[in-house]
């Protein structure tokens, strides 16, 4: 069965042919690859002066009537995990006829409601939510071109979630326990550090020798006039032992609010090359190691300094939100 407005355009078609090609009804049929009998019935039509419009009202009236797509739309933003059965037989217990999942899916698609995977953000207490607007006060003024921004970031070997085209679903191997990666790098807008590649998780004693190595020598050549380095609130980089090193290496570090990685555009750079990571399929770990490093090493300047340069709008959409998350 048609549509309706393809059942539309095929009476068209059978009225053109008619008029213009052949007054035969099996001639027209094949031409229009229709039933005779729907030929018939737009000749019947055409010689009594009568439209071959379908007439208003007529056809099957609608399974969820207005009161029950309203019902359906509150239902799917009370509780958005629900399957469509599940959303069927909600809909049966309110006083709705019972319907299909099928039914259900049609009728999501006419409301414009689709499935999600949900973005992740970290939970923001009350207290966390205080200190990101002192944060963002405080810092509303600062040159973030002399600060140097750092994070880790994890990679992991066959985790490619893009969609791909076929008439079956493809099926890919891959093992129980998958393989990954920890890096540390940090940029700024005059450039980035080298990426530092890690095996397992950093402790204190690990982090301090990174930045020894990693930061201390880059960032001190490209800022010789000194420069604020950024990090999160992770156990290893607030522990005594890191704490004093900091102060022995006179690095000033810039207090950062807890759960706030919306406010730090590095997160923006490990986004972009994972996005670029899930379009290859990466058959082993030393070759993860390869693309992840090359994606590090083109970062080019001019994105870098564009990141940079979002800081005062995230500190503005930070106050904007009364603390809340902003849409980085």
């Amino acid at each position: 069965m048609y549509p309706s407005s393809e059942n539309e355009r095929k009476r068209n078609e059978v009225c053109f042919v008619l008029k213009n090609i052949t007054n035969n009804i099996k001639n027209c049929a094949n031409l229009t690859n229709v039933s005779p009998r729907t030929v018939l019935r737009v000749k019947k039509r055409l010689k009594s002066g009568q439209s071959i419009k379908r007439k208003p009202g007529s056809g099957q009236s609608p399974t969820l009537n207005s009161t029950d797509r309203r019902r359906l739309g509150r239902i799917v933003q009370n509780c958005p995990v629900l399957s469509n059965e599940q959303i069927a037989n909600r809909l049966s217990e309110l006083g709705a006829a019972k319907v299909s999942r099928f039914t259900i899916g049609r009728e999501l698609k006419k409301l414009k409601i689709q499935r999600f995977k949900p973005r992740y953000k970290p939970f923001l207490s009350a207290s966390h939510i205080n200190r990101r607007i002192e944060f963002c006060k405080e810092n509303s003024a600062r040159d973030w071109s002399k600060v140097v921004f750092s994070d880790e970031a994890s990679f992991q070997l066959n985790s490619n979630s893009c969609l791909l085209l076929g008439k079956t679903r493809p099926t890919y191997q891959r093992s129980k326990y998958c393989q990954k990666i920890m890096v540390w790098g940090c940029i700024s807008a005059r450039g980035h550090s080298a990426l530092k590649i890690c095996r397992r998780s950093i402790d204190s004693k690990e982090y301090i020798e990174t930045i020894g190595n990693f930061l201390v020598g880059t960032m001190d050549a490209l800022y010789p006039d000194g420069y604020t380095f950024q990090q999160d609130n992770a156990p290893c980089h607030v522990s005594k032992m890191t704490k004093n090193f900091f102060l022995t290496s006179d690095i000033t570090v810039m207090s950062w609010p807890a759960n706030s990685p919306d406010l730090n555009p590095i997160e923006n750079v490990w986004g972009y090359m994972k996005k670029h990571l899930s379009k290859i399929k990466i058959k082993s770990i030393d070759e993860l190691i390869g693309h992840v490093e090359r994606l590090w090493d083109n970062l080019t300047h001019d994105y870098l300094t564009s990141l940079t340069e979002s800081m005062p709008r995230r500190i503005n959409l930070c106050l904007q939100a009364n603390g809340g998350h902003i849409p980085y």
